[in-house]
């Protein structure tokens, strides 16, 4: 069973917000302080939902809890750790396009599963493309989908 920070970090990975925010979150200074969902917000140009959403989770892994604003407070996550030891850091060579999955199976027109890698590339306005590539992927089949991507571009409108 995976471990809590073994979890984090895979959402991490697979979800864009999530890592924005765990981005966001590891160049506060005030390690260890509240951290407003209007602040995250803000600071990330996500939604509050959104970060609501993944502070949700953080208090699932028993980092901290959501205190939801009433009577004029705001929303907030009270850290019950420091934020440095809990959220999982971009890892050396993390990029945007990344794998969101290390294993997936898919089946095609009858044919027997696949293993595939599942990449997303976070778009403009809050989009998301996800690609579904053979782990066994070469240059040769990698420039066949570069040519397609070229096909498709020019059929789009602007």
């Amino acid at each position: 069973m995976a471990t809590s920070s073994q979890r984090l970090a895979h959402t991490r990975v697979s979800n864009p917000d999530a890592r924005a925010i765990f981005d966001y979150l590891l160049t506060l200074r005030d390690d260890g302080k509240d951290t407003l969902v209007e602040t995250v917000a803000g600071k990330t140009a996500l939604p509050e939902r959104v970060v609501r959403d993944v502070f949700r989770l953080l208090q699932t892994h028993r980092l901290g809890r959501l205190v939801v604003g009433r009577k004029g407070a705001f929303t907030r996550f009270v850290w019950g750790a420091s934020i440095r030891e809990s959220i999982p850091a971009r890892r050396r060579g993390e990029q945007d396009a990344e794998t969101a999955a290390s294993l997936e199976l898919s089946q095609v027109e009858g044919v027997k599963a696949v293993p595939t890698n599942v990449w997303t590339v976070k778009l403009p306005g809050r989009r998301v493309a996800t690609l579904l590539l053979p782990i066994s992927l070469t240059r040769a089949d990698l420039s066949k989908v570069r040519d397609f991507c070229e096909a498709l571009k020019h059929a789009l409108p602007a």
